[in-house]
């Protein structure tokens, strides 16, 4: 991301909707890049089970994180919250 920045393809004040127009639904249309990056999305859920083969395919991880909803104010103060997701083991 910082490469893709720094040659100016990557703006972190732009949606990410601009970039990924698939990830704007539930609620996340106005989120930045740089509230995705610094944890400030207000992103805390996702719903899929996380085992090895859908980390491991970018694809499937991304559509995850497409599907997941904002369910805190975009822009507040990160902040950790318990995990919902889960790694299932093989």
């Amino acid at each position: 991301m910082a490469v893709a920045h720094s040659r100016g393809l990557l703006d972190y004040g732009e949606k990410i909707a601009t970039y990924w127009p698939e990830f704007a639904p539930e609620g996340k249309e106005k989120i930045t890049v740089k509230q995705l990056l610094s944890h400030q999305a207000g992103l805390c859920m996702i719903e899929e089970a996380l085992d090895l083969d859908v980390l491991a395919d970018p694809c499937r991880t991304a559509e995850s994180t497409r599907e997941a909803e904002a369910c805190l104010e975009v822009g507040n103060k990160p902040r950790l919250l318990p995990l919902r997701s889960r790694v299932v083991p093989e």
